[in-house]
């Protein structure tokens, strides 16, 4: 399990946004670089950073733009771990995964920043994963917290991949799905951003505040419906869903054009945390393949799906120590009242299949939170079954009460980092020596 722990952090040190940054945005005079274009920097910068890696993205963009131009304003919507208080910039701390208050405070503070861009200035909105929750203002003032939070609750839990979850999140939202790049126009507006979706996509990453997306509404219903989210929404939200259903739309939800000019780069994403940990996994004598197909997959298939595809890497190289490295969020719904998350269900599922073999499978979440634990994943190898029965723990009992944090943090086996500063795609390391 050494080895694993070691792959994680090295690929975790890799992909450090200090690291990152300085190497993805270059500054040449008045013009700024960035992956797939460049835009010029005018005299008014106004700069809102949002999201689980709010703070180290903001300091590794001033660090670029330099002294001159220094932003007009420049705000931070972060966790409860993030920038300290005294640092320049205005700092919002919103909550995650459900939103709070604070949430309600950054939208309207985000919009007005926005909203005071002004033709020939430059909006900057620096976006990471956690957003969706940090930063929400309802389009229907009717709509109260309590029940947003409660909705979000319902609507993450549900075992509905991402692009769905943020489908309806965009539908529900003054800021969501492009309302943000309205507010800016007609300025221009650059969006960077540390990718924690499917295939990188800009336009689900914080549900896409800057990104117009006209279809949300029609995949929202079909969302709604599918998993029977009107009945589970309590009553100020459960109007607007029937008129979702219903086929009501509200008058700007075509407008998939703003005049204003946009550009959107993705600084960081999947395929960096997965290079690093492959090359961290050579680096310690495995030969390393990377597999990005249990991304979105329910947790049992995914379990069995990438030990198959770790047995079968082994078996072409006899003899060989063989590294696994995969991305992507599975699917586990919670069934009960306790501690865990997806990364450490995942592992929990693979315990009974890597019994007394010499295996070894790891998932962490890169932001350093998995679910509602501490933690932010497991670990587990051959010897996990036998010491979980001798401490009297059951892997299935723990899994169906969605306590997986409970079984691994009595076996020593849960993997503590606290908030990283970063947002990628979850991360797992499958190891098989020879027998």
């Amino acid at each position: 399990m050494d080895d694993a722990r070691a792959i994680l952090r090295a690929a975790m040190n890799a992909v450090a946004l200090e690291r990152v940054v300085p190497k993805r945005l270059l500054r040449h005079g008045r013009i700024l670089d960035f992956p797939g274009g460049s835009c010029a920097l005018p005299e008014q910068v106004r700069v809102a950073s949002v999201g689980k890696a709010a703070g180290p993205m903001l300091d590794g963009f001033l660090d670029v733009l330099g002294p001159d131009p220094r932003p007009t304003e420049s705000l931070v919507v972060q966790g409860r771990d993030g920038l300290a208080p005294g640092h320049p910039a205005t700092i919002v701390t919103a909550g995650h995964p459900e939103p709070d208050a604070g949430s309600f405070e950054a939208a309207r503070r985000v919009l007005d920043l926005a909203r005071q861009a002004e033709r020939g200035s430059l909006f900057v909105l620096l976006v990471s994963g956690g957003g969706s929750a940090m930063l929400e203002q309802p389009i229907d003032p009717a709509i109260e917290l309590h029940d947003l939070a409660a909705f979000y609750r319902t609507l993450v839990g549900c075992g509905a991949p991402i692009g769905d979850v943020n489908a309806v999140r965009k539908t529900l939202s003054a800021i969501k799905g492009g309302r943000l790049l309205r507010a800016c126009s007609p300025a221009t507006c650059l969006t960077l951003i540390v990718s924690d979706v499917p295939g990188d996509d800009p336009a689900l990453v914080a549900s896409g505040p800057t990104i117009p997306d006209p279809d949300a509404y029609t995949r929202a219903a079909a969302v709604v419906l599918e998993y029977s989210l009107v009945a589970a929404a309590h009553a100020s939200i459960r109007p607007w869903l029937e008129r979702l259903l219903s086929g009501e739309r509200p008058p700007d939800y075509r407008r998939s054009m703003v005049e204003t000019d946009s550009n959107v780069s993705v600084l960081l994403g999947s395929a960096d945390v997965l290079e690093a940990a492959r090359r961290a996994a050579e680096e310690h004598g495995y030969l390393a393949c990377v597999d990005t197909l249990a991304d979105e997959v329910p947790v049992d298939d995914a379990a069995r799906g990438l030990l198959d595809r770790l047995d079968a890497h082994a078996a072409a190289h006899p003899g060989r120590r063989v590294a696994l490295i995969a991305d992507g969020e599975v699917l586990s719904r919670v069934t009960g009242p306790g501690v865990g998350g997806r990364n450490q269900a995942f592992v929990l599922r693979c315990v009974t299949r890597i019994a007394g073999r010499p295996r070894c499978v790891l998932s962490a979440g890169t932001d350093g939170i998995d679910g509602n634990s501490p933690a932010a994943g497991a670990v587990a190898d051959g010897d996990t079954l036998a010491r979980a029965r001798t401490a009297g723990l059951d892997s299935e009992a723990a899994f169906l009460a969605s306590d997986s944090h409970g079984f691994f943090d009595a076996l020593g086996s849960t993997i503590v980092t606290g908030a990283t500063g970063n947002n990628l795609r979850d991360l797992r390391v499958l190891l098989a020596s020879p027998a």
